[in-house]
């Protein structure tokens, strides 16, 4: 068993080229994450042949083996595998392919070509994601992004293979040990290091500092605004004022920012609900800016992700929130739902009549309810998800937004945006907020970004950022007129954005 087992090498050779493909063109290769089980072999039979070479191979030894291989595989027991699944039969063949490869040696397996791709597996293995996800950043503007993503991934699996394994493997265990801790700090160190403020600093930015005329100054401070809305904990969340009482209507306990909260009694004559998921927080402050002169009772309600109106199809939200036994308690007059759509962008066959969703149906159960227990009712319609990876990839790399095009947001709203204009039509008492008309370029798209001054309308956490708060003010604003007709206030609207949390200075800057 010294000698090197080629068709070994080779079979991990074709499993590291399944699971490359399958990641870079996952539409042409959708099978190639069998390559990860035919790994799951070879590994097995490693441990086999290494177990098997123990001069004291005592019953001891063999149960202990034995029991590590059950304790894992007891938990997936009574998971059923279909008869036809194909990682089954892969897994199957890989094995008698390792089994006849001693005797007879596979032209397949044992080619030099992909005996090499063997040699280099591991290291292709490491480079090849990041690799990844750098070219899909540039996919719009570089066609053939991910070929050269792919082949900068083969490179430096070569060079590390040739400069640093082959010596790596000769060196003494006490040399590799030093090696691995070095490395372990240094990876500690750079998690402790917040990309974030290295340029400005921690804290918020002192607007009063800036220079309008300053483009390279603009561009580092959009970048900072952008990045800093995604990695504040709870940063979007907070509601300033609103005092807590996490017990009531949750199940949870220490739940602040989210939760359940009341500000202070006012003189006004309404009473005020706010409810959704985490979006509710992340607007609520804006609504009781907007509303908060009018209200005697402002509530605001928001869970984590779970959308209070539908049933949404996480483990951490568990049942629905008993939405009838609160408006009963709170007795509003006013309700906005605030709600980031999560089930409600699942699609559904738009050629059978809507009524047959069962989504939709349980949305206008519970709108239905809140009809007939409150004076008004307004709900937020979707808006298109960010995607918080290219978010990122900009960033690191410090390139503007603009450079991405349309490649920001994952257009996913369409099925959301029918069943709640459908509901709008049948609730004769609801009305439905729109952000999208407002957050569109002069062409009409929507592209998660403002292009004029590089600002982010939605962060990692796919939360509305400081871009966007003046936008929902100013609707917010154009709804208090409608409602309470207060001509005074509206002409004053100027001073309802000025209370937006928003960089005004920001607001004029150019790339």
């Amino acid at each position: 068993m010294s000698e090197k087992r080629l068709d070994i090498q080779g079979l991990r050779g074709w499993s590291i080229i399944l699971v490359v493909l399958f990641h870079f063109f996952p539409n042409y290769f959708p099978n190639g994450y069998i390559g990860v089980d035919m790994f799951f072999v070879i590994s097995g039979f490693l441990i086999a042949m290494i177990l098997g070479r123990v001069e004291k191979l005592d019953v001891k030894s063999v149960c202990t083996f034995y029991y590590r291989r059950y304790a894992k595989m007891v938990p997936f027991v009574s998971i059923k595998i279909p008869e036809d699944a194909l990682r089954v039969y892969v897994t199957g063949f890989s094995a008698i392919l390792i089994l006849v490869g001693k005797r007879h040696q596979n032209l397949l397996l044992s080619n030099p070509a992909i005996v090499y791709i063997g040699d280099i597996s591991y290291a292709l293995y490491l480079f090849h994601w990041p690799a990844y996800i750098i070219a899909k950043f540039f996919i719009l503007e570089i066609p053939f992004a991910l070929l050269l993503g792919l082949l900068a991934s083969v490179v430096l699996a070569v060079a590390i293979h040739h400069c640093f394994e082959k010596f790596y493997r000769k060196w003494s265990p006490t040399v590799i040990l030093i090696v691995i801790i070095a490395l372990s700090t240094s990876c500690v160190l750079l998690t402790l290091y917040n990309v974030g403020d290295s340029d400005l600093g921690s804290g918020p930015v002192d607007y009063t500092e800036i220079n309008p005329n300053d483009a390279a100054w603009n561009m580092t401070l959009m970048r900072y605004l952008n990045f800093v809305e995604g990695n504040r904990d709870n940063f979007e969340l907070e509601n300033l004022g609103c005092v807590y009482s996490n017990s009531r209507f949750t199940f949870e306990e220490d739940y602040k920012p989210l939760g359940f909260c009341s500000m202070e009694e006012g003189s006004g004559g309404h009473d005020f609900l706010v409810i959704g998921n985490s979006f509710a927080c992340n607007q609520a402050d804006m609504i009781f800016k907007a509303f908060g002169k009018y209200a005697r009772r402002f509530n605001i309600h928001c869970r984590y992700i779970c959308e209070v109106m539908v049933q949404t199809p996480n483990p951490a939200c568990g049942t629905l929130l008993n939405l009838t036994a609160m408006i009963e308690e709170l007795k509003p007059d006013v309700v906005f739902v605030i709600e980031r759509s999560l089930q409600l962008k699942t699609g559904f066959n738009t050629r059978n009549p809507i009524d047959d969703d069962k989504t939709f149906k349980d949305l206008m159960e519970r709108v239905t309810d809140l009809e007939e227990r409150t004076k008004k009712v307004y709900i937020l319609q979707a808006i298109p998800s960010c995607k918080m990876e290219w978010l990122k990839i900009a960033h690191i790399l410090q390139r503007p937004l603009k450079e991405m095009k349309e490649g920001l947001v994952t257009r996913d709203d369409f099925f959301a945006r029918l069943r709640i204009h459908e509901v709008e039509k049948r609730c004769r008492t609801c009305e439905v907020i729109d952000y999208l008309p407002m957050l569109v370029d002069e062409n009409g798209h929507y592209l998660g970004y403002n292009p004029d001054n590089n600002l982010v309308f939605i962060d990692y956490a796919n939360h509305l950022t400081r871009g966007s708060y003046g936008v929902v003010c100013e609707i917010l604003g154009i709804l208090r007129f409608l409602i309470f007709k207060d001509i005074q206030k509206f002409i004053q609207d100027v001073q309802v954005m000025l209370t937006c949390p928003q960089p005004q200075s920001a607001a004029n800057f150019s790339q």
